[in-house]
């Protein structure tokens, strides 16, 4: 568990203060970082993340294949997007227990 400034001065034998106000403000700096770059680099505006809704078994009946189409077109361009249509559809016909929510090893 991470200690504020307050509890790490009440330590034994804790060092003197401006060594502390260098590490917390050294550790806060390199969290600061990190979520910055995270901001950055994460592809928040990414059609993908929303089109994912089609791997959520509980949502196939609301779901247009429309999405199965555009996350094929981006992951495998080369695709009978007939064919797709009609497995989406035989999927969202298909009762819930016919829908595995886990892999062969459970």
């Amino acid at each position: 568990m991470m200690m504020t400034p307050s509890q790490f001065e009440r330590q034994p034998g804790s060092i003197c203060m401006k060594y502390k106000k260098n590490i917390f403000s050294d550790v806060r700096a390199f969290y600061s970082a990190a979520v910055q770059k995270m901001i950055d680099k994460f592809p928040f505006g990414d059609s993908v993340l929303p089109d994912l809704v089609v791997l959520d078994p509980s949502k196939k009946v609301d779901t247009d294949y429309v999405l199965i189409v555009r996350l094929a077109g981006r992951f495998a361009p080369i695709v009978d997007t007939e064919l797709l249509k009609e497995e989406w559809e035989d999927f969202q016909i298909l009762p819930d227990t016919a829908v595995s929510m886990m892999d062969d090893k459970g």
